[in-house]
């Protein structure tokens, strides 16, 4: 059930995948207050292998008192999860999309989604398992987050709960998510060459590409609640869950990288908090000035 619920988390333009890249420093940042050190990562939540990551951070991971990642997908709760990714009584994906359409949706998940269910599943979900499809990953970065902090001995704590997460997607509405899942199906190709430059400009750790990528003014413009209410009011939430934490030192944070991103983003975030922030590895980052995203 954490498999199917891992490839649900952070859709949309956040998904990356494999291809032919040099490994590269990723997008992380020492964080530091009064002399506490602690650590941010920007995950992809499918497609890149934990290993695949600078070995400094495994030894930051190592080191960490405290590990925290977005929700505990250890407690997903498979009725309930099963639930949370049908649509309302009355709504069908079938009925929503042209015919034509809808024999690229069934084309692109038979094999993978029983074709009954299919009209029936909140679009976010099946882009997620699309995505998960075409990227499959042993040691997914998020799992293996909590799964070495298990094994160190380390805290756990998370920011928000699975059912918050399906609550907000949910919450979009349907036509949001099948601007994120339409793409994909009528364009599979040119939809697997942008997660490959995704995957290059974060194995690089470079933060302008990857905000260029992820926040394109089309896609702000196409999507403006996901944006809104996806990643940059749950990151606002969650400095000011984590400050504390990070304040203590040694907490190492794991989250979907595009939280990490822009002037809102966690890393500018924290800046203003007061907080010395630094990339490690990664190329320089533009000031943390004001933007219109």
């Amino acid at each position: 059930m954490a498999r199917l619920w891992r490839i649900a988390v952070g859709l949309a333009p956040a998904l990356l995948g494999a291809c032919e890249a040099p490994a590269g420093a990723a997008p992380w940042w020492r964080i530091e207050r009064g002399g506490q050190v602690s650590y941010l990562l920007g995950t992809v939540h499918d497609g890149v292998e934990f290993s695949e990551l600078p070995r400094e951070l495994g030894d930051a991971l190592a080191s960490a008192r405290l590990v925290i990642t977005e929700a505990d997908l250890r407690a997903v709760d498979e009725q309930g999860f099963r639930q949370a990714i049908t649509l309302p009584p009355g709504e069908s994906l079938r009925a929503r999309l042209s015919a034509a359409d809808w024999l690229l949706l069934v084309e692109a998940f038979a094999g993978l989604f029983p074709p009954a269910e299919l009209e029936r599943t909140q679009p976010w979900f099946l882009q997620g398992l699309l995505t998960s499809a075409w990227l499959p990953a042993e040691q997914p970065i998020d799992a293996t987050l909590v799964r070495r902090a298990e094994q160190l001995g380390a805290r756990l704590g998370f920011l928000e709960t699975w059912q918050a997460q399906t609550g907000a997607l949910n919450a979009l509405g349907v036509e949001d998510g099948l601007v994120g899942l339409l793409p994909m199906v009528r364009e599979p190709d040119a939809a697997r060459l942008l997660i490959d430059r995704w995957l290059a400009a974060y194995r690089a750790g470079d933060l302008d590409r990857l905000t260029a990528l992820s926040f394109a003014g089309a896609d702000l413009a196409a999507r403006p609640d996901y944006y809104a209410q996806i990643v940059f009011a749950r990151t606002w939430r969650w400095v000011t869950l984590l400050e504390p934490d990070l304040e203590a030192g040694g907490a190492f944070v794991g989250v979907g990288f595009m939280h990490t991103l822009t002037d809102q983003g966690l890393a500018c975030l924290l800046e203003r908090r007061g907080f010395a922030v630094r990339a490690v590895g990664a190329s320089p980052r533009r000031p943390c000035v004001s933007s219109a995203w």
